[in-house]
């Protein structure tokens, strides 16, 4: 019997939709008619229905500046008090605004945002958080310490190897400018004493194998740009289809998208074709 009812009651279970989904909880505090912030999280709450009958707005704004989620609450005339809000991963912050849109509270909720791989650079991003979007070296708060041959902005006191190769070259070329080459004048008398003349044969073999190579590595450098132009290409036309329908604007994306390297020409191409 026992076994019985034990089965019903996870069958009831198992059939109950749950309505609990992942939510901003905001503590806040009504204290003479001035609503004060807490704290806020993220768990799984159940979310009620919007609303726009009440006092107080809540908005979930984007990275981009739009209106993700809106909704009205009205708080207890007086004490603690909790805002339950959907999560949402593109969010940067949360609005509270009155009756007159006058905006009350501003509350980040970049610290919880989930944007890896939109190819943006977000300022809660960094190359240890999201290499996809922040490249090595790049200005991001934070010193990755690669040795990529560039000088990472956020190292100090030697943290990137780079910049002291960087420094230590320039102190090279700057030595190199006023110091005379040693070396010249042995070689010119040398030459004058020995009468080190090249042979005419000699000299047309070195030509014939210099224009070989020359032609071979361009050819290879040809094709290795073509190849990465065309990922380049494919990359930038998912980019701009994807990101486009969520409403992001083509200036804010083509921005971004030189911010991380690319040519406007080639933006605008792969514009034109997400367009089709």
């Amino acid at each position: 019997m026992k076994l019985l009812f034990s089965l019903i009651l996870a069958l009831i279970l198992i059939l109950i939709p749950v309505s609990a989904e992942k939510a901003y909880v905001l503590s806040l505090s009504n204290l003479d008619n001035t609503i004060t912030y807490s704290s806020i999280k993220v768990v799984d709450a159940d979310v009620p229905e919007k609303s726009r009958e009440y006092k107080y707005s809540a908005q979930i704004i984007g990275f981009s500046g739009n209106i993700i989620y809106k909704t009205s609450f009205n708080p207890p005339s007086y004490g603690p008090f909790a805002l339950t809000l959907p999560y949402e991963s593109n969010a940067k912050k949360i609005l509270l605004k009155n009756q007159e849109d006058k905006e009350l509270l501003s509350i980040s909720t970049a610290q919880f945002a989930d944007t890896c791989g939109n190819y943006i650079c977000e300022d809660h991003e960094s190359y240890e958080t999201c290499p996809d979007d922040c490249r090595s070296g790049s200005e991001d708060d934070y010193c990755d310490e690669e040795q990529d041959g560039i000088c990472d902005p956020d190292c100090i006191n030697g943290e990137d190897i780079d910049c002291t190769k960087k420094e230590k070259t320039e102190d090279n070329q700057d030595a190199n400018k006023t110091k005379p080459n040693a070396n010249i004048e042995p070689l010119k008398k040398a030459i004058l004493k020995k009468r080190i003349v090249p042979k005419k044969e000699s000299s047309i073999i070195l030509i014939i194998i210099l224009t070989v190579l020359s032609s071979l590595l361009i050819s290879v450098f040809a094709l290795l740009i073509n190849k990465n132009k065309k990922r380049d290409a494919e990359i930038l036309k998912k980019y701009l289809t994807k990101y486009l329908s969520k409403g992001y604007s083509y200036k804010q994306l083509e921005q971004a998208l030189i911010n991380q390297g690319y040519k406007k020409q080639d933006i605008e191409s792969a514009y034109e074709y997400s367009k089709i």
